[in-house]
Order: C-alpha cells, then structure tokens, then sequence
C-alpha cells in the first residue's frame, strides 16, 4: 500500500498544475486533535511554492515529535489536497494526505487522512505573523 501511495505522491509532481489562492502561502500554527482524543498536539504546517510546484512541510510537536512533507495532489477554490510522507520518527506517525481550507483572510483548516481515505485529525491555523 505504501507503495502505490508513494507512486502516487511522484504522479502528481509532474502532472499536477502548481496553482493555488496566494493566501495559501506562509507558515500555519496550531493546534491539532486527533479523532477520539482530547490530547492536542502542537502543529506548524508551511505551504510554499517552488519552480511551479506547491509543497507542504509540517512539524507535529510533542507527544508525536514527527515530520513530514509533501506535494500538491489536486487544488480547488479554497481547498487543497496535499500528500504527507514522514521524514522524522515514521515509528510513531504515518504517511497520508492533507486537505487544508481558506477559513477567512488568516485562518485555514488542516485535516489529516490516512492513506486509505480515513479522517484523523483536525486543526484550526493561524498564519503565523497575524492575530490569532
């Protein structure tokens, strides 16, 4: 299964077109819950662009202290879908997808899927530099 997501993630940097709102773009900050937990955990997501391509990295806080990066998979108005491979502690934490959405003018919503599509986790970010 790992595979076929991997190929997956490779696909769609090459024939994903790289648009996206520019209010996308930044370093995101917030908390996380994970589906059946009341522990949040402290999430830091950027979006950036780079020849072209939209990418994601994001750093899971204490207790995960995991993480990863990623491409652009499909985009639409005020929604992106992001692929997550882990770079930092893959015992603990696992690859998925992103979906973020434009919450206003600095707010977006993160989610988290498993491979198999299943919801996880969810977080409200503030873009860093801007009021909570």
């Amino acid at each position: 299964m790992i595979v076929r997501f991997l190929s997956g993630v490779v696909a769609a940097m090459f024939i994903t077109p790289s648009w996206a709102d520019d209010r996308f773009f930044g370093v995101w900050h917030g908390d996380a819950k994970e589906q059946g937990s009341e522990a949040p955990y402290e999430l830091t997501l950027s979006l950036f662009e780079v020849d072209g391509r939209i990418f994601q990295h994001s750093v899971y806080g204490p207790p995960l202290n995991c993480a990863g990066g990623g491409v652009l998979m499909k985009g639409g108005t005020g929604t992106l879908h992001l692929s997550e491979v882990i770079v930092r502690n893959r015992q603990d934490c696992g690859d998925g997808t992103i979906r973020v959405y434009l919450n206003g003018k600095d707010e977006l919503i993160w989610e988290w899927f498993y491979p198999s599509g299943k919801y996880a986790a969810r977080a409200n970010l503030v873009k860093q530099g801007e009021k909570p």
